[in-house]
């Protein structure tokens, strides 16, 4: 689903048309520097002149498309750092190769010396998205609590919205959609228009360049049932090349004991399995500035 889609798909949406219409009337409408026009003083001369964006117009239109894409909007911290250049201390990652059988998940360094998460992979990688994503260049990031998980989703978000279909969830709505979807026993008008809703995020959810699922601190539980469409929303994007980037706080040996060989084959087979090592906690620390790497996929 290319970028337009998904933004017409997505502002169909009443709540997110509500929140963006919201942050507009905040950011926009209420500006003195250009009386709520969103542009401030046009460059040229004579009878061409090019209007510009006003500093509110800017602040909306990246609020806007985290609105679409789901990203929380504390990633703007992120996107201020990103524009002012301030540097983000780094963490360490391991690469692992991961070996999944029937009963059990193994872990095989594939190199022993650590790299540098975004030095080393998310720079790179967004400076080569279409390639990466074209190839369906999967990520799984797994470690302890504040290494920058989280992070790393809003800064996949926040370089990549603009030009692909982005859509960041936390796993357990994406188990509340499923279930609301094909479970609902509910048969009242509240209830059908729940259940059209969901299907239709699921919808998008198989669809999308990108999607960015954040597990958080606990697993969530969920029904065989849930799993059965779990799995076939994985091998869904997975065989038609599609992104999935997922960030837990588990070693995937714990995601094969709680969800099954099945969701976790078709979610994590053949991904940048990456463990999160050690560093400090990157909430507020500041974006290391960007360089050039080559990005070298799988």
């Amino acid at each position: 689903m290319d970028r337009s889609q998904f933004t017409e798909v997505r502002l169909q949406d009443s709540l997110v048309k509500e929140r963006v219409f919201e942050a507009r009337a905040r950011l926009v409408s209420k500006c003195k520097a250009c009386n709520g026009s969103g542009f401030a003083s046009g460059n040229g001369t004579g009878s061409i002149r090019r209007q510009i964006y006003c500093r509110c117009m800017k602040q909306f239109l990246i609020e806007k498309n985290l609105i679409i894409c789901g990203v929380p909007l504390e990633a703007l911290e992120l996107a201020a750092k990103i524009r002012s250049g301030k540097g983000l201390v780094d963490v360490d990652y391991k690469r692992v190769i991961l070996d999944i059988d029937e009963h059990n998940i193994r872990e095989i360094n594939r190199r022993k010396s650590p790299f540098q998460l975004y030095k080393d992979l998310l720079m790179p990688y967004v400076k080569n998205a279409g390639e990466a994503i074209s190839r369906g260049d999967s990520i799984l990031l797994f470690g302890s609590n504040s290494r920058g998980k989280t992070w790393s989703l809003y800064y996949l978000a926040l370089m990549l919205m603009d030009n692909f279909s982005v859509m960041f969830m936390p796993l357990k709505e994406l188990f509340i959609h499923i279930n609301n979807a094909y479970y609902g026993a509910d048969n009242s008008r509240e209830a059908a228009a729940s259940k059209q809703q969901a299907q239709s995020m699921l919808s998008l959810i198989r669809d999308v360049d990108l999607l960015l699922l954040d597990e958080g601190s606990k697993l969530p539980k969920f029904s065989d049932s849930v799993s059965v469409q779990l799995e076939g929303i994985a091998k869904e994007r997975i065989g038609n090349n599609k992104v999935v980037v997922l960030a837990s706080n588990h070693a995937p040996l714990d995601f094969h004991r709680n969800f099954g060989p099945q969701v976790v084959s078709a979610f994590i087979k053949d991904v940048y399995a990456l463990h999160i090592l050690t560093g400090p906690d990157l909430r507020h620390k500041a974006m290391l500035k960007s360089e050039a790497f080559s990005y070298v996929g799988r």
